[in-house]
């Protein structure tokens, strides 16, 4: 590999032009220059195609592909396609880097010659920015294989790694078309292929929370496709001979992630989401019952399994309502009363 390796980094771009200036401009200027800049423009109607030309003709390092509006999927997979470099990058259009990201993370996976390096993210909310820990203080290189309760106790995120262009042209590792969610499946994808992998705790990535229109925003008519995205890994890990030492970890990610999706969806469509949901966990606690039981929300989980869905949001209700429980030292129980919390004290 050449001392200053190329890096591609893909930048999928679809109706965000009150945000790409911020995210292209990070790119441009990073201290890092060897890059090759894929802007792939997914059908964009507002102002994006143009703005993309704009830069272009600035900065000889971008490359644009304009497509008819395919979906997030298709538009990484259209980058992957064009990218030369030794290492991927993935930006999504409505986030920014530090200026020194590439350049950190670089240093970090040529040292390591990890074939992933992760790095940690700001979490920006409107005008707030939020530092917490997103990788394990571990800075040594591990294989991703014997690792998985780990790695899956993260967030599954694309964009907050560097990737050896080696390793996913080797696996031929790519993201299912026609799906959101799709950070998952190339996640678990890469993790099942026992990679090599490194982190920094440098937070390097900024990235925006809950804007309105994206896949995490409330009201989300799409959230059903996560069972489908769970079909496409169930079927990848056993098509590898992986599902049953891998599929099991991923429990406790998916049921989380599962039950969050649940309350963003629109409730004219949650009762036929409650049904797969139902249907999923109960697949899961054949497979991995003990997983299930370790979920900090396993009442809930179990509620789910033997409760129909009118039945599930009255107790639901009930619950807001009134609810009782047992103290942790188990000497107290402890109610609630319309948000009012009493202490009752068992006697010995």
């Amino acid at each position: 590999m050449t001392k200053n390796p190329l890096i591609s980094v893909i930048i999928p771009i679809y109706n965000v032009e009150k945000y790409i200036h911020q995210c292209l401009d990070s790119v441009i200027n990073q201290s890092y220059k060897n890059l090759e800049i894929i802007l792939v423009d997914d059908g964009s109607i507002d102002k994006c195609p143009e703005i993309c030309d704009e830069y272009a003709k600035k900065d000889k390092r971008i490359i644009i592909i304009h497509q008819e509006n395919k979906g997030l999927s298709s538009a990484r997979n259209t980058g992957l396609k064009y990218a030369s470099g030794s290492y991927i990058a993935f930006v999504d259009s409505d986030d920014w880097l530090a200026l020194n990201c590439y350049e950190k993370v670089l240093n970090h996976a040529i040292k390591t010659n990890a074939e992933i390096t992760g790095y940690d993210i700001f979490e920006v909310y409107g005008n707030t920015i939020k530092v917490r820990s997103h990788t394990p203080n571990e800075n040594a290189v591990i294989y991703t294989s014997q690792h998985y309760d780990l790695l899956f106790s993260l967030w599954p995120l694309v964009w907050s790694k560097l990737y050896k262009k080696s390793f996913l042209d080797k696996y031929q590792i790519y993201f299912p078309d026609g799906l959101i969610y799709e950070d998952v499946p190339f996640v678990v994808a890469c993790y099942a292929r026992n990679a090599t992998m490194t982190f920094i705790n440098d937070h390097l990535h900024y990235y925006r929370m809950s804007r309105v229109g994206s896949l995490s925003h409330k009201g989300n008519p799409k959230t059903s496709q996560i069972f489908d995205v769970m079909e496409f890994i169930k079927n990848d890990l056993k098509g590898i001979g992986k599902f049953g030492e891998t599929y099991p970890s991923l429990v406790h990610h998916s049921a989380s992630t599962i039950l969050w999706l649940f309350e963003l969806t629109p409730k004219n469509l949650r009762y036929q989401f409650y049904k797969k949901m139902q249907k999923h966990f109960k697949f899961y606690s054949k497979i991995a019952p003990h997983k299930m039981k370790e979920h900090l929300q396993f009442t809930i989980l179990n509620e789910i399994i033997n409760m129909n869905f009118i039945q599930y949001v009255l107790y639901q209700k009930l619950k807001k309502i009134f609810s009782i429980e047992a103290s942790a030292s188990r000497k107290q129980l402890i109610c609630r009363i319309f948000g009012i919390k009493f202490k009752l004290h068992l006697k010995n």
